[in-house]
């Protein structure tokens, strides 16, 4: 679970709401995935084209009106399969960061193809990145039910896959500097990092793992810290917000301008004291 699949559910619930036949179609069926019985729950229906070699046979079999793409594999994949088959596509990228080899050779790649069609970015920072045009569409998060939380609980909190761009390094840094006993600082996610880390800090931070409902967990959080290298305009901020949470973040990508109201909310990413000021604050 991460940032396109929340972007996925949130449009295509939304779409639905409003009258439309959206569906979700998955190149493949990891049966270690989660995610797919998050879809059921939701109500919203999917289907597994059965593999990169039956994609366009799905396509194809399905004829829809339109081709929403996310991720740099479905992008290339399905951008050229709907140009043969003269199905209407836009693609949507989603990536803050570029990554290490090959993903960043599958990205470039990505980049190259999406002349084939209309292109959605979801911050100003990636936008730059794609050859023109471009249409910017920010992301968004619905509005929740009941009430907002507490006003700083005593739970700091980072949400997000523990990978090197996305600073959960940093944030068990700060965990480790702040003061015993006055805030508990907790880690939503899993990834590569996670071994390393809760060997390494286990005395400052609660590793929860992976959660794949998050609504019933935002009551119990008092601020929201994202020490990203790099982000486009990433999900977590967005529903910490929605959920009255306030967010405490690296100045990268649309964060910035998330916070543009409240500069004071933005983290110099070299100046981890200064950071740690702002939460004793």
């Amino acid at each position: 679970m991460g940032g396109i699949e929340r972007h996925i559910e949130i449009v295509c619930a939304a779409q639905r709401a409003i009258g439309l036949d959206a569906r979700v179609l998955l190149i493949d069926d990891h049966a270690e995935n989660t995610w797919p019985a998050g879809l059921s729950a939701r109500d919203l229906p999917h289907a597994f084209a059965g593999g990169a070699g039956r994609l366009a046979h799905a396509l194809r079999n399905r004829n829809p009106g339109l081709v929403h793409t996310h991720g740099y594999k479905a992008g290339v994949l399905g951008r050229i399969i709907c140009c043969v088959s003269r199905i209407p596509v836009v693609s949507a990228f989603h990536a803050g960061e570029i990554g290490a080899f090959p993903v960043s050779l599958y990205q470039r790649i990505d980049i190259l193809t999406s002349r084939l069609a209309p292109k959605i970015a979801v911050s100003a920072q990636i936008a730059a990145r794609l050859p023109k045009p471009v249409y910017l569409v920010e992301n968004f998060a619905p509005a929740p039910v009941g009430d907002l939380a507490a006003p700083l609980p005593g739970v700091i909190a980072f949400v997000g896959r523990l990978s090197i761009e996305k600073g959960p390094d940093l944030f068990c840094e700060l965990a480790a500097q702040a003061p015993r006993d006055e805030h508990q600082w907790v880690m939503y996610g899993d990834g590569p990092m996670r071994h390393e880390l809760e060997n390494k800090y286990y005395n400052y931070v609660t590793f929860r793992g992976l959660v794949t409902d998050m609504d019933s967990q935002w009551a119990d959080i008092g601020l929201l810290v994202m020490t990203s290298r790099a982000e486009g305009l990433p999900y977590a901020a967005l529903e910490a917000l929605s959920h009255g949470v306030p967010l405490l973040a690296h100045g990268v990508g649309g964060l910035p301008d998330l916070l543009a109201g409240e500069p004071e909310w933005i983290l110099a990413q070299s100046d981890l004291m200064q950071a740690q000021a702002q939460i004793k604050q």
